[in-house]
């Protein structure tokens, strides 16, 4: 299976992504958290008064596996404004505006 990486962001470079997963066992590997443990997840849990909240020691972060059989995504690689002018011009024409990709990964 081909590894693809989407990071939603603000037009340009935003995209979509819809994987049917399989879901797996969660684990709570302490190992695995501090590995790809990122500074700005902190922001995602409030603090409550405990010190580790946020952090790779925070008893709430749980990894949850999945197995991807395949995924879709749309990835925009234009301007913002250029984005604009091809969703007003589709819009006025009536075509599909042209914005961006859709890409396929799967097992095959």
């Amino acid at each position: 299976m081909s590894s693809t990486r989407c990071r939603s962001r603000v037009i340009p470079g935003s995209c979509w992504s819809s994987p049917p997963p399989e879901p797996e066992v969660s684990a709570r590997d302490k190992e695995v958290i501090r590995q790809l443990h990122a500074p700005d997840w902190k922001a995602w849990f409030a603090t409550g008064g405990d010190p580790r909240a946020g952090t790779p020691d925070d008893p709430r972060l749980v990894l949850i596996g999945v197995d991807v059989v395949s995924a879709t995504y749309f990835e925009v690689d234009k301007p913002q404004p250029v984005v604009l002018y091809e969703l007003v011009k589709a819009w006025v024409k009536g075509d599909p505006p042209d914005v961006g990709e859709v890409h396929r990964v799967g097992r095959g």
